[in-house]
């Protein structure tokens, strides 16, 4: 039987591989068996902890990312998933001070640089934001900075039009989009349309502000 360190590094590298194959519970379960046989493994915490923010299970992250953070202070990621988690539970102050913590650990970090935006967008902030979103993505081809940006630049008063839209393509173009499906619809282009739109974001969202110009516009006779 191998000595339980390295039993749990194997569950670690198998939750991890199955997560990253959509094979959820499995992946959470071994990853929870490798903190049964090393219950201060760092690493399993801030998997769990970034499989929490995820899904938005934000007490849950938090504490897994703290206890990773107990094992390693110089956990990069850790700090970095706990400045997303304060953030989302509005924990303004405590959110800036997690990610200056990431940066300063890893000025190159996609990951600590798009943390920091998110901490000085929520106090307003939004060209810092706009700028170290912008940092992340010249740092690492990062998907989650790029919709940041997207998002931002929504805000930004001094954000052109024209690169608000290119952001949005070039997150549209990193997208798989379904194939239509078969319908019975008549093909016939003079046929009166119904048409309908939902969104989770049509609140309190860019989308929700930039869908208002589409739906004036709709020819209601046809």
């Amino acid at each position: 039987r191998a000595p339980a360190p390295r039993l749990a590094a194997l569950h670690l590298m198998l939750g991890t591989a199955l997560l990253r194959s959509g094979e959820e519970a499995a992946g959470e379960r071994s990853l929870r068996q490798a903190l049964e046989l090393n219950p201060g493994y760092p690493k399993a915490h801030l998997n769990l902890g970034m499989h929490g923010l995820l899904h938005r299970r934000l007490a849950e992250a938090e504490r897994h990312f703290r206890l990773a953070l107990k094992g390693d202070p110089a956990a990069e990621p850790a700090w970095a998933g706990l400045a997303r988690v304060l953030s989302e539970r509005s924990q303004l102050a405590a959110a800036g001070s997690a990610a200056r913590r990431a940066v300063a650990l890893a000025p190159a970090s996609a990951d600590a640089l798009t943390a920091c935006g998110q901490a000085v967008f929520a106090l307003g902030k939004v060209a810092a934001a706009v700028r170290a979103a912008r940092r992340a993505l010249a740092a690492a081809a990062s998907p989650v900075a790029l919709q940041s940006l997207m998002f931002w630049l929504n805000y930004d008063p001094e954000a052109e039009s024209e690169e608000v839209f290119a952001q949005h393509r070039r997150w549209a173009a990193l997208q798989n989009a379904p194939d239509p499906r078969p319908h019975d619809n008549a093909v016939d282009a003079e046929r009166r349309l119904r048409v309908g739109y939902l969104w989770a974001d049509l609140y309190d969202h860019p989308v929700g502000r930039t869908v208002v110009g589409l739906i004036e516009r709709h020819d209601r006779a046809r």
